[in-house]
């Protein structure tokens, strides 16, 4: 349960799209930055309890990805309830990938249309690193990706 909103978008045009059609001052606002930027230059970050971060975190490279972890883990120090969803699961990606592609040079490259491919294992290694203890959730069966992705829950380690 939250009783508000604060999204950040990189895109100009997402967030455009937000604040017309979402945007409630001041329990739903819409913000147009980065992750890092955003997370190193928030004024009250003890005002946030829970983050969501959906679909975005593969795209992010592995230094931006551990240093926004390890700010929010420091900055954010009321947050108990991080959840990193839609993450692609390298151990799946087989059943993503038809046999006759070769994916080896797109599975470690946050620029690639699925981002970095992670096991379970790997993103935990991260999660510990900068302090957090992981829990994964597996997609509902009904979900288009469930095959091949899943979810991390981040609590403080």
């Amino acid at each position: 349960f939250c009783t508000g909103v604060l999204g950040v978008d990189h895109s100009q045009y997402l967030i455009s799209i937000a604040k017309k059609n979402f945007e409630q001052k001041p329990d739903y606002i819409f913000v147009e930055s980065d992750m890092l930027t955003y997370v190193r230059s928030e004024n009250e970050p003890h005002r946030f309890t829970k983050v969501l971060c959906y679909g975005a975190f593969q795209y992010l490279p592995h230094d931006i990805a551990k240093t926004i972890l390890t700010l929010i883990n420091q900055r954010f120090a009321h947050v108990s309830f991080f959840l990193i969803g839609n993450l692609p699961d390298k151990e799946k990606i087989d059943a993503f990938y038809p046999p006759e592609i070769d994916y080896s040079n797109l599975v470690n490259d946050h620029s690639s249309p699925l981002g970095i491919w992670r096991t379970k294992n790997e993103f935990d290694e991260l999660a510990k690193e900068t302090g957090w203890e992981t829990e994964f959730r597996i997609m509902p069966d009904d979900f288009c990706a469930a095959h091949y992705r899943y979810d991390a829950i981040l609590r403080r380690g």
